[in-house]
């Protein structure tokens, strides 16, 4: 065989596929989200998170899931994670506890969560110690009472819509219930539903600034 003929044999081999991360930017399949990389997930526009007891709900008009990726392996071969350094809520009205009741806070408890997902569509969201995802949920009352309890679930379901471009959270948090102040004077008080449509991840690092994350 000749150099030429070697060297076009060389050129023309096939040059294999790069492996396709579990969290990708910009489609399913794309460039992998590095890992470092800042990501937020913001509440859909003209949305709402709530927290719906039998006995009214609470409902905010802004949240954000602020994170880093902390893992983003190979599709099929373990788990990506993010770190989710802060989970915010705003703009919260309540009907519980009758009018005049005001929101004092919806705080996620024991941050850092990790968000793992296994390239299903499915992130599962917990506090990596304990496993649990917990969150205080407290009102003043028009008598100025405050009402406080510290909501926990085994662990939180988020499920990820690539074609919708969504993230859809709607689960019972039901494991326990801790009395943090007056919790036990809360009429009905029955574990909360918590509600909520995110927009995807986008990332906010370097060259992948604005762009989506995708799970494959």
């Amino acid at each position: 065989m000749t150099i030429t003929a070697v060297v076009c044999l060389l050129l023309t081999s096939a040059t294999p596929a790069a492996a396709v991360k579990v969290l990708t930017v910009e489609s399913a399949g794309g460039p992998a989200a590095s890992v470092g990389d800042r990501v937020v997930a913001k509440l859909e526009t003209s949305g709402k998170i709530q927290f719906v007891k039998e006995n009214g709900e609470i409902a905010c008009t802004s949240s954000e899931l602020i994170g880093d990726v902390a893992s983003n392996p190979e599709s099929g071969a373990g788990k990506a994670k993010i770190e989710v350094e802060n989970y915010t809520f705003g703009s919260c009205t309540t009907t519980i506890g009758g009018a005049g009741s005001i929101v004092k806070r919806v705080l996620v408890e024991m941050l850092p969560l990790f968000m793992t997902t296994e390239g299903t569509n499915l992130f599962e969201v917990i506090q990596e110690k304990t496993k649990d995802f917990a969150i205080e949920l407290a009102i003043e009352t028009a008598g100025k009472e405050e009402i406080a309890c510290n909501f926990i679930a085994a662990s939180l379901q988020a499920k990820y819509e690539n074609a919708n471009s969504e993230i859809h959270i709607s689960q019972l948090i039901n494991k326990s219930v801790e009395n943090l102040k007056n919790c036990n004077k809360a009429p009905n008080n029955t574990f909360p539903n918590m509600k909520a449509k995110y927009r995807p991840f986008q990332d906010e690092t370097g060259m992948n600034k604005g762009k989506r994350i995708f799970i494959n």
